[in-house]
Order: structure tokens, then sequence, then C-alpha cells
């Protein structure tokens, strides 16, 4: 089979070249494949930091910090129901008998439209959580043997806990807000109740 001699205009080395076929050298091939590696590294690089802005972040457990990411949930704490009203764009309400009881407060909104209210006494923490839609706002995604939906007033409540009787979460939606009341030591399901129809008359 007759060939010829060509030079490669990458690499500047002679290769052979029949009538029939190409014949591509080790070397040349040696030399594209790692610089085609790289550049699907950087270009791999670039598209991953874009990737995560869009992708939609959770909300975490009550009391732990959100991850303070421009639009994405970036807590601002304010002095009052009335000041995070405002900051929400929505009506949020104090519940009366947890603001006696508790020996401190705290008001926090964030970018999504999440309005959160914490009331703390002792060893108790109870996070009060109101959100625009019909999703689950908790952000309290532990497993707990005890579930149970039950209705309170006209809404369908889902309560949670590790113990019957007694839970540590409760939430549930009017169609318009979804709500949901969190403790840190397990509340009673009176307890609960009295909370929820609490909460209901405000709205």
């Amino acid at each position: 089979m007759q060939k010829s001699e060509k030079i490669c205009v990458l690499c500047g080395r002679q290769y052979a070249r029949s009538r029939k076929n190409n014949i591509v050298p080790m070397r040349l091939a040696r030399r594209i494949l790692p610089f085609a590696a790289c550049v699907v590294i950087v270009v791999a690089g670039l598209a991953v930091p874009q990737i995560r802005q869009k992708i939609p972040q959770k909300p975490q457990k009550p009391g732990e910090e959100k991850p303070a990411v421009e639009g994405v949930y970036a807590p601002q704490e304010v002095a009052s129901a009335e000041k995070l009203t405002d900051a929400a764009g929505f009506p949020v309400r104090d519940i009366a008998s947890l603001k006696e009881k508790a020996t401190d407060r705290s008001y926090v909104t964030y970018g999504d439209g999440l309005a959160e209210i914490t009331y703390r006494w002792d060893s108790q923490s109870i996070c009060f959580r109101q959100s625009q839609g019909q999703e689950d706002n908790s952000g309290d995604y532990t497993h707990y043997a005890e579930e149970k939906l039950i209705v309170v007033g006209k809404y369908s409540v889902t309560f949670k806990g590790q113990e019957k009787g007694s839970y540590m979460l409760a939430t549930w939606s009017d169609g318009t807000y979804s709500f949901s009341v969190s403790a840190t030591q397990a509340l009673k399901k009176a307890e609960f109740l009295g909370l929820i129809e609490e909460i209901e008359k405000n709205i």
C-alpha cells in the first residue's frame, strides 16, 4: 500500500497516511487528551457555583443558624411581632400565653417570606413559624416514632413526637398560610391543642 509522509500541524511530527485510512499517532493523542481533560475540569469548576446558587435551600431545624446567603433564607431579626409583620409582608401575631411566660423572645424573618417567633424560658424553647403557601415550614426532618393527624377547630394538624400523648412538633395549613409549632421539650397533647387554638383566634 502506497504511503506518504505528512507533518502534523499540532505536534510537528511526521506520520504515515495511507490512501484508505488516516493513522493518528499515539504521541498526538497523548498530548491532546490531558489538554481536553483540563478544559473539562475548568468548565465544570465555573459551572458548579452557578448551579448551587439556583438550588432552593430548605429551612434548618428551629434554633439552628440559617445560611446567610443573599436572597436565600437570609435572617433579619426585628424587635417585635409588629415589626415582624412589616418585614414578612403578612400579619404575624404573638402567642399571648407564651409571651407572658417567656424570659426571652426573638423575632426573625427570612428572605423567602418565612416569619419565626421563638419563646424561651428555663430549659424550654418553643418556636412558632408562619409562611405563605401550604408547604411544611418547620425545617424539622427528624423521624418521630409517634405521628398523628388531629382535627383542631377547622384545621387538620399533624402532630409528631417520640411518645404517645406527648409531642414535639405540630404542622398545619389554612390554605393561605402554613404554620408550625415545635418545642425542645415535649408538650402534652392538651398543651399543644391550647396553643393551636390560640393561634387560630389570632389569624
